[in-house]
């Protein structure tokens, strides 16, 4: 464990996401986090070594072959180029 914990904004710097994202992430159990008191809505404060093996973990399973095609169906049924004028809108 690190003698420095990051805060919310910190790691969602190191992660590559938006803060909402981590925050997110601690509710769900997700990341492993202490609750720190402060006046009105409790901070989250994370071990930079816990979210580095998380994100390890993370990347292994988002990496595995079929693992887009299951999660977004647009890439299974090869119509993602139809879709994009639907995003942007």
């Amino acid at each position: 464990m690190s003698d420095r914990l990051l805060s919310v904004t910190e790691a969602a710097r190191v992660a590559g996401v938006a803060p909402v994202v981590v925050r997110q992430w601690c509710q769900r159990g997700l990341l492993r986090a202490v609750k720190v008191p402060r006046q009105g809505e409790p901070a989250w404060r994370i071990d930079p070594d816990d979210l580095a093996a998380w994100l390890a973990r993370r990347e292994q399973t988002t990496m595995m072959p079929g693992h887009a095609a299951r999660r977004h169906p647009w890439y299974a049924a090869g119509d993602w180029a139809g879709r994009r004028s639907w995003l942007a809108w």
